[in-house]
C-alpha cells in the first residue's frame, strides 16, 4: 500500500519499502535493492514530510500518525465537481 509522509520518519533494519529511483538513489548507503522498486532498509532511512513510499505489511502503531493511505480521489476526475460545489439557480 502507498502511503505519504506527514512528518520526518525514519525506518529501521528489516523494513522493506517501494521507492521511486529517486529515492533509493539518495539512500542507497543504507538500502539493498530487492527488484521491482522494493529496497530493504539496512541501517536507518530517514523520509521528508510529503514523500510517498510504498510499505507492505502491519504498520506500526507509532508510525501511523505520521503515515497517511493514498488513494486515487475520485473528485479529481475529468468533468467531475466536488460534492460541496452546488450552483444554485437564478429565479
Amino acid at each position: 500500500m502507498k502511503y505519504i509522509i506527514l512528518q520526518p520518519l525514519s525506518f529501521y533494519a528489516g523494513a522493506t519499502l517501494g521507492l521511486t529511483e529517486d529515492q533509493a538513489h539518495v539512500r542507497r548507503a543504507v538500502l539493498k535493492p530487492l527488484g521491482d522498486g522494493l529496497y530493504e532498509v539496512a541501517t536507518e532511512a530517514n523520509f521528508k514530510a510529503g514523500e510517498v513510499i510504498g510499505f507492505e505489511g502491519v504498520l506500526p502503531k507509532a508510525m501511523a500518525a505520521a503515515m497517511h493511505p493514498v488513494s486515487v480521489p475520485l473528485a479529481g476526475k475529468k468533468g467531475s465537481k466536488p460534492a460541496h460545489d452546488k450552483t444554485k439557480a437564478a429565479g
